[in-house]
């Protein structure tokens, strides 16, 4: 039997990657080499919340003493110790109640946060940016992503400002509940030569980000996902701002309510990629000609697909973008959406299911489309070159069930390279074809030429 002692050091690491805090810390405990490798995983992330509770003011009143404030102190001043500064990845200040006694201790966070040489991840909610704290960020050189929720940038942005925060990803959202704020100039503070993806949550954040984008561009933004308000996707700014990035290739709409659509695109612009409700797929194929990957919800039923409406539209997508590589459907896999998909789209190698989850019928898709799920699955046409079929939320179905849909789908299509299951709790059945030309599947057909993995697993991929 093998111990832990005889595996190589870099699947050793490979493990501990994978392991949650509580496990880090029991493993830590193994012996010396352990712990001193368990360290770097085990203070990746440093977050820092501010919530003045009620146990917190009776203690205050009795004693005079702030024991969060002591803590979080004292939880920083750790961080900050050599080598724990070393391991930081990621930092998150939630300010969930506001308390001026916990400033100087998110001047101390700011003013330390260059001295993290390997952060790459950095989040603000309900924070005020002032002056000095944007001046520390900005001296953070390897931000990869950057988040600012409900909080207030500078009210006048000075020049030696301007442009100087660095980063690859930028999340906004401002409080559409306070309709008095003045407009939040972030993108003013942001490099834009570095940007490549902004996420504009709320309303209000993306009619500032736009009416920005409107003035200066953004030359090296590659994705955008914008607010489905109406407000937003009506607005005259849209169209001029997204003209202002010429390398703009995804577009997602957030949530959006029924009925409402999208303002003309500029032709100008070449998206490779939309997301989005299906009922904005109409203006969107009007001027985008070079679609490559689709991911399309509805407005109805908590964002399903409309099972009539959808036949059409994918005919007038296969007219505007006939090479389309990649779908997802908030939809059930009903014959007639699959003849129509595998007819309509050769060139297809990616294709997911959504299941919707409108209905708390033990058999949702026969109470919704009269055809029951597992037959549905076992009988469905796909295109003869598709590589990667995924289906979501099966939650009338279970592992013996998907046992039988993978070994069918696998024999009946030898172009399946991955076959993706997804079970209520996040437990997972997924089929990987195996690499050719190796001895154990020399020979081997359908099913028996890939291997199977099932289990709660963190399962990722970037097909659609």
């Amino acid at each position: 039997m093998t111990n832990g002692g005889d595996l190589p050091w870099e699947i050793t690491e490979l493990i501990f990657s994978h392991l949650a805090l509580n496990a880090l810390r029991n493993v830590s405990l193994a012996s010396r080499s352990f712990r001193a490798e368990t360290r770097k995983y085990m203070y990746q992330s440093l977050t820092i919340t501010i919530n003045v509770t009620r146990d917190v003011i009776l203690h205050f009143l009795k004693t005079s003493e702030r024991p969060d404030k002591v803590h979080a102190q004292q939880r920083l001043a750790f961080f900050k110790s050599e080598p724990i500064s070393d391991y930081v990845r990621a930092c998150t200040v939630d300010y969930v109640t506001k308390d001026i006694e916990f400033d100087s201790v998110i001047d101390d966070f700011c003013a330390h946060l260059p001295n993290f040489p390997r952060l790459t991840e950095l989040s603000f909610r309900r924070v005020s940016i002032d002056e000095r704290r944007a001046e520390n960020i900005s001296r953070c050189h390897s931000l990869q992503s950057l988040s600012f929720t409900y909080c207030h940038a500078p009210s006048a942005i000075p020049s030696n400002l301007r442009h100087t925060l660095s980063t690859h990803s930028l999340f906004l959202s401002r409080d559409d509940d306070t309709p008095n704020l003045p407009p939040q100039q972030w993108l003013s503070l942001i490099n834009l030569d570095n940007l490549t993806r902004l996420q504009l949550e709320t309303q209000s954040s993306a009619l500032d980000a736009l009416e920005e984008l409107t003035s200066f561009g953004a030359t090296s933004l590659k994705s955008i996902a914008l607010s489905g308000d109406k407000s937003v996707m009506r607005s005259e700014l849209l169209p001029v701002a997204l003209g202002k990035c010429p390398h703009l290739s995804k577009l997602k709409v957030l949530t959006a309510f029924r009925g409402v659509t999208l303002v003309p695109l500029p032709e100008s612009l070449s998206l490779s990629a939309f997301d989005g409700p299906q009922d904005m797929l109409k203006s969107v194929v009007e001027t985008q000609k070079r679609l490559r990957r689709v991911r399309l919800n509805g407005t109805r039923w908590g964002g399903t697909c409309d099972r009539f409406d959808i036949q059409q539209q994918l005919h007038d997508l296969q007219a505007c973008a006939p090479d389309l590589e990649a779908m997802q459907l908030r939809a059930f896999p009903t014959q007639a959406l699959c003849t129509s998909i595998t007819h309509l789209f050769l060139k297809l190698r990616s294709l997911s299911f959504e299941l919707p989850l409108q209905t708390q019928r033990e058999e949702p898709m026969y109470a919704l489309t009269y055809e029951p799920f597992f037959e549905a699955l076992l009988s469905m046409t796909l295109p003869g070159d598709l590589q990667n079929l995924v289906i979501l939320f099966m939650i009338a179905s279970n592992p013996t069930e998907g046992q039988k849909i993978i070994e069918t789908l696998t024999n009946k299509y030898c172009s399946l390279k991955h076959l993706y299951l997804h079970f209520p709790d996040d437990y997972w059945m997924v089929w990987i074809e195996s690499p050719p030309r190796t001895d154990t599947c020399e020979g081997k057909q359908g099913f028996q030429r890939g291997f199977l993995t099932t289990g709660y697993l963190n399962v990722r991929y970037d097909w659609f």
